[in-house]
């Protein structure tokens, strides 16, 4: 089986050092207790993610930047082990 990931907050997403930040992707899969998301600052450091299913049906991801630069936020389905859901992680400028 084949799960994805489609960003959809394609117009510039307010992110802002020591805010808290939610971005919203499109998610195959159903079952928000199959799901765990990371985010990776620039310096290198990951972080769990907050997650929730949006009213849209589309899964929220909350986190706090805490430095300016790219951060990566991936997403993971875990049954009996945990595999990223293409296509991949994300990028995020804040």
């Amino acid at each position: 089986m084949r799960f994805f990931a489609e960003r959809l907050d394609q117009k510039r997403a307010q992110l802002s050092v020591g805010s808290s930040s939610e971005v919203s992707l499109k998610v195959s899969e159903t079952d928000l207790s199959n799901l765990t998301a990371t985010i990776r600052s620039p310096s290198g450091m990951e972080e769990p993610c907050a997650l929730k299913r949006l009213a849209n049906g589309h899964l929220g991801i909350s986190f706090t930047p805490r430095e300016t630069g790219e951060h990566l936020v991936n997403v993971y389905r875990c049954a009996s082990f945990c595999r990223s859901l293409s296509p991949g992680p994300r990028a995020l400028r804040v």
